[in-house]
């Protein structure tokens, strides 16, 4: 059974908390690009709640490993 630390085969903490980090900066560039629209702000909300904890909990592999 993995660890909860198990990163699995040929996974890089660093290289996934780059690719998140990508992900959140181009979700606040389409919240900026969409002000106003409510579909816009609303969704880029959501999707950023889950980069937030994706963020959070990749930066602690990465920083260990």
């Amino acid at each position: 059974m993995k660890k909860p630390t198990d990163t699995g085969a040929g996974a890089d903490p660093a290289e996934m908390k780059a690719i998140i980090d990508q992900l959140e900066n181009l979700l606040l560039d389409l919240k900026e690009k969409g002000q106003g629209m409510p579909v816009v702000d609303k969704n880029v909300r959501a999707m950023l709640s889950f980069v937030w904890v994706l963020k959070f909990g990749i930066s602690d592999l990465a920083e260990t490993g």
